[in-house]
């Protein structure tokens, strides 16, 4: 994986090359942790922005991207997370589920939103997961 950041720009061919966010792709090629397109901090990347006007709530373009969502930067997808010299094992259960052992947080393995295939998405860290599952804990309500 580069390390090497993509020309810094706002240019047009960013937009067509790299994906927003929600549209990026894991892949091994790239540690699980692609270059994308930063979301506007203005608007979280909708493109628009609520205005208070007298006692109306007006939705309308996001004055930081025009409307955009984005702020034309290249960034990777999960920041400056610096990778572990050994990638943890994250503990298993019978049910499908691990517990990432850098965040401690208990996600589903097989649910996109939560686990790459390589990183748990709430904290970006790469996983090992551990090939032994266990059986869940009493009581723990899965």
């Amino acid at each position: 994986m580069s390390d090497a950041p993509p020309p810094e720009g706002k240019s047009h061919p960013f937009r067509a090359r790299y994906p927003r966010r929600r549209a990026a792709r894991f892949l091994d090629a790239d540690d699980h942790n692609p270059w994308i397109l930063e979301d506007c901090a203005d608007c979280g990347g909708r493109g628009t922005i609520c205005f208070e006007e007298g006692r109306e709530a007006i939705l309308g373009t996001c004055p930081g991207c025009a409307g955009l969502g984005t702020s034309g930067e290249v960034v990777r997808y999960f920041g400056d997370v610096e990778d572990p010299a050994e990638i943890p094992a994250a503990p298993t259960l019978a049910d499908g589920r691990a517990t990432c052992p850098s965040c401690h947080e208990v996600f589903a393995i097989a649910d996109p939103r939560a686990f790459t295939g390589r990183r748990h998405i709430a904290c970006g860290h790469l996983l090992r997961l551990d090939p032994e599952p266990r059986d869940p804990p009493p009581g723990d309500g899965a």
